[in-house]
């Protein structure tokens, strides 16, 4: 399965900005809601330094849930369809994303799951 999720993103942001325009000081409020949340996490950083949005653009990030937070496993449910932490390893694996993960070294945690969590990417 080919997922194509940071490419149309970085696509539609790049309409956006060719066909209405964005200067310096405009806001741009991107969000989403679980997983949705997540990509705007792992994005929005990238956004300015890759050319996306120009650089005098204000922006800011509403995320609605992407707080997943890493627990001991409840009742001894182990398997991946009960670890939030197991799902995304085996997602990673399947989607091959780890260059849209490490954002160009922007998340250097050893284990590559980390990074798609808030609770180690995200500064309280």
């Amino acid at each position: 399965v080919n997922w194509r999720g940071a490419r149309i993103f970085r696509s539609a942001l790049r309409h956006v900005v060719k066909t209405y325009g964005m200067r310096d000081d405009d806001l741009l409020v991107l969000g989403g809601a679980s997983a949705g949340a997540q990509g705007v996490m792992v994005h929005i950083d990238t956004l300015k330094r890759d050319g996306v949005v120009p650089a005098g653009v204000r922006l800011l990030g509403f995320l609605d849930s992407p707080y997943w937070v890493e627990m001991p496993a409840f009742m001894n449910l182990v398997e991946v369809d009960h670890s939030a932490a197991s799902q995304t390893q085996e997602a990673i694996k399947n989607m091959r994303n780890e260059e849209i993960l490490r954002g160009n070294d922007d998340c250097t945690y050893d284990e590559l799951w980390n990074c798609a969590f808030a609770e180690f990417r995200l500064p309280l």
